[in-house]
C-alpha cells in the first residue's frame, strides 16, 4: 500500500472499529498501524461495560446505537463467526442523599424518557443483585437491568478481521 486515503493510529477496539467503518463506508486504502499487538493497550484493561445510563442525551443516543450493534454483532459485521461475548447482567449506580441523589434521580427520569428500562431499587434488592457490595438504606440506587458487558478481545478481533476482509491493511510492530 503506497498511498492511503486514511491512516488509523492505534489498534485497540476504537482504532480497529474506525478502520472497519472507513472501509465499510467505501474507502479503499485504509491503513491501521499499531506499535505493538492489536488490543494490548487500554483495550486490554477495559471492562467493556455496555450501558445506556448517561446524563448527556447525545451519549444516551450513542449508547443505544452501540447496543443495536452488539445485540446482533455477527449480523452487523455480516460475519457468522463474529462474537462479542455479550453478557446481560444489569448495572447498578448509587448516590448518597442530597445533591448527587437528586442528579441521579433526574438522570433516571431522563433515561426512561429515552425508553430505557431504568428503575430505582432498595438496598436489600441491590445487595441481592450484587452480593459483594454494601448499600446504605439512605442511598438512591438506580438499576438498568438490560445493561451488561462484552469481551474486548473478541470485539477487537472481529473488527480487525472484518477490516481486513474489506481490504484494509493492518500492520502491527510486535516488541
Amino acid at each position: 500500500m503506497t498511498q492511503c486515503e486514511s491512516i488509523v493510529i492505534g489498534g485497540g477496539v476504537i482504532g480497529v472499529s474506525i478502520a472497519y467503518h472507513l472501509a465499510r463506508l467505501g474507502q479503499r486504502r485504509v491503513l491501521l498501524l499499531d506499535r505493538g499487538r492489536l488490543g494490548e493497550g487500554t483495550t486490554a484493561q477495559s471492562s467493556c461495560i455496555l450501558r445506556t445510563h448517561y446524563t448527556v442525551p447525545e451519549n444516551v443516543l450513542l449508547a443505544q446505537a452501540a447496543w443495536r450493534v452488539y445485540e446482533d454483532f455477527a449480523g452487523y459485521l455480516d460475519d457468522r463467526e463474529a462474537d462479542c461475548g455479550l453478557v446481560r447482567c444489569g448495572y447498578l449506580i448509587a448516590a448518597p442523599p442530597g445533591e448527587k441523589s437528586a442528579a441521579l434521580d433526574a438522570a433516571l427520569d431522563a433515561q426512561r424518557g429515552f425508553g430505557i428500562r431504568a428503575e430505582t431499587v432498595d438496598a436489600p434488592t441491590a445487595c441481592r443483585l450484587l452480593p459483594i457490595a454494601l448499600f446504605g438504606e439512605e442511598e438512591l440506587i438506580g438499576y438498568e437491568p438490560d445493561a451488561g458487558f462484552a469481551d474486548a478481545y473478541l470485539v477487537t478481533s472481529a473488527f480487525a478481521r472484518n477490516a481486513r476482509r474489506r481490504r484494509s491493511s493492518v500492520r502491527t510492530f510486535r516488541r
